[in-house]
């Protein structure tokens, strides 16, 4: 029996494979998952004890539980400088979903989506999903910052969106105020969306800087959700932010697709504006640290000032090294094949507690002092 033409053309995510690669092996030390190690704050576990105790169990608005969506809405003016209203916002089962329906909603056959490479491994194939076209836009020539002429050259008359993950995954960069720039250039210039993945932005090593503002509002599209910044990676919650217009077609393939978000998480939800500066300054240490590290093994690295990640230059082939590490000092990182043609890079996630980071590194210096 046949099945969709498309899926032939997808494979599941070369991250997935790696780690079960490392799953083969015991006491393993792995920066790999963007998964935060701290639990919950027990504001956000208590909300949803209190759902559960007090029986609420019933569906929810499509869109989204009111007092959730205003607490969203005040968190990202708070933080971010980001102003929306009520009919400028929906609920999601997580950042994926979020872009998921983004896509279906915005794309028609053939169309192009422009994604800045090193990317998140999920994007083209959700592209190639809605019968589009990536088109892969290498950021390593300016530090992974956007620049006005790369971005130019790279739009048609087929273009429909880029898409842009800052804080990044997987080089932890943050866009540059001439990247913030050379974006609102072109979005005043040319007729597509732009669509930001900020599910990073909390975790901020600087100062997080928005491309927000009312000149090119109504062309931007932010996901976002709780996964990173309030380690709810299993729970499944997200939004998306865009003119009530985007938010309308966006509901309809939510609508079909999920009916509506788990109301136990949006009730966890509701106290997003909770305490998580110990975590982030956690974090940020670690980075700093592992950052210190990798120079003084003398490998060539973009210093990260957005998340978590590292994406060092490595002396030979990712893939190698990864089952170097793997086989002879029991650490697994993730190849930088994985994120497009970077096979001399490899990215290391630093949500991890410090000590096993300390440990994991040291075995990684052993293995790179041998080439």
């Amino acid at each position: 029996m046949k099945t969709n033409n498309n899926l032939s053309k997808i494979a599941f995510p070369m991250i997935r494979h790696f780690n079960i690669e490392a799953m083969k092996y015991d006491n393993i030390i792995k920066l790999t998952i963007g998964e935060p190690h701290f639990a919950p704050p027990k504001d956000i576990q208590n909300a949803a004890i209190f759902a559960i105790e007090n029986n609420d169990y019933k569906y929810v608005l499509s869109e989204g539980r009111v007092d959730t969506k205003k607490s969203i809405l005040n968190y990202v003016k708070k933080y971010f400088n980001q102003h929306y209203g009520m009919d400028e916002i929906m609920i999601t089962v997580g950042s994926t979903e979020a872009l998921s329906s983004t896509l279906a909603a915005l794309l028609n056959p053939d169309d192009e989506v422009i994604i800045p490479t090193p990317a998140y491994t999920g994007y083209s194939p959700l592209v190639t999903l809605n019968n589009s076209v990536s088109i892969f836009m290498d950021t390593s020539i300016d530090d992974f910052q956007i620049r006005y002429n790369n971005l130019k050259k790279h739009i048609t008359s087929k273009t429909r969106c880029l898409i842009l993950n800052y804080p990044n995954n997987p080089t932890g960069v943050s866009l540059d105020s001439q990247s913030i720039e050379d974006i609102k250039k072109i979005l005043k210039e040319h007729d597509i969306y732009v669509i930001l993945d900020e599910i990073y932005n909390r975790i901020m090593i600087d100062d997080f800087k928005s491309i927000v503002d009312p000149s090119v509002k109504d062309k931007i599209i932010i996901i976002n959700g709780l996964s990173k910044s309030h380690s709810l990676t299993g729970w499944r919650i997200g939004y998306v932010l865009a003119s009530r217009e985007i938010i309308q077609s966006i509901m309809k393939v939510h609508q079909y697709v999920v009916v509506a978000v788990n109301t136990i998480t949006q009730y966890a939800a509701t106290e997003i504006d909770c305490d998580i500066s110990e975590r982030i300054n956690y974090y940020k240490k670690n980075v700093e640290y592992a950052y210190n590290r990798l120079i003084k093994m003398g490998l060539n690295v973009v210093k990260p000032n957005g998340t978590y990640y590292i994406f060092p230059e490595v002396p030979y082939h990712s893939e190698k090294l990864f089952y170097d590490l793997l086989e002879k000092e029991k650490v697994a990182v993730i190849p930088g094949t994985c994120f497009g043609d970077f096979e001399n890079h490899i990215r290391i996630s630093c949500a991890i507690d410090y000590d096993s980071l300390k440990e994991a590194l040291d075995r990684m210096e052993r293995v790179i002092k041998l080439k």
